[in-house]
């Protein structure tokens, strides 16, 4: 076995985040969007009978490119095969860690309270899905993951909390779907802790 060099990982990692995660991957034109239909033969078994909109569903295809990058990459198979891999390099070699992913997952998903920018509702949905995932990886996954991992969630939460009650405090001019986020995921993160 040879493990996928750390640099190479990480890249792996930046691209997802520069082109599924970022704030800005979904920027698409109104004309663009005002285009788009559902497909209407995706079985070719009546399926245009039951679909229970004619509109192109955005916020749902993309909540689950999003979902499914997220579940990707923090699975449990995952994050203990990089715990592995973390004992299999010589000393002075460079070493891709699961706190690298846990620290760049909650700095892409996070990123507006770094900047004091509103939350787009993409990245809104995108934010719930991982406090939704760090809940199941504190509190009902031990037996899954490392304990190094439920740690590393548990206090990436704590983190995330802190920033979201600082960036509440702060006057930000946040809009008001903003706000309501901010204090709901600070509220489910407070109850999880």
């Amino acid at each position: 076995m040879t493990p996928v060099p750390a640099e190479s990982q990480r890249r792996a990692l930046h691209f997802i985040g520069d082109n599924i995660l970022a704030n800005d991957a979904f920027s698409f034109p109104p004309e663009l969007l005002n285009k788009l239909a559902p497909e209407r033969f995706d079985d070719f078994s009546d399926s245009i009978w039951r679909m229970d909109r004619i509109d192109y569903p955005i916020h749902r295809v993309i909540n689950f490119v999003q979902r499914v990058a997220l579940y990707r990459i923090l699975h449990p198979r995952r994050i203990g095969r990089v715990h592995d891999n973390e004992i299999r390099f010589d000393d002075g070699d460079d070493i891709f860690a699961i706190s690298e992913i846990f620290d760049f997952m909650k700095a892409t998903v996070w990123s507006e309270l770094n900047e004091n920018e509103n939350i787009n509702s993409f990245r809104r949905e995108l934010q719930r899905n991982y406090v939704e995932l760090m809940t199941q990886i504190i509190t009902k996954s031990e037996s899954m993951f490392p304990k190094d991992a439920i740690s590393l969630a548990r206090n990436n939460m704590v983190s995330v909390y802190k920033q979201i009650k600082l960036a509440l405090k702060q006057d930000n001019n946040f809009d008001a779907q903003t706000i309501a986020h901010l204090k709901d995921s600070s509220q489910q993160i407070y109850n999880l802790l």
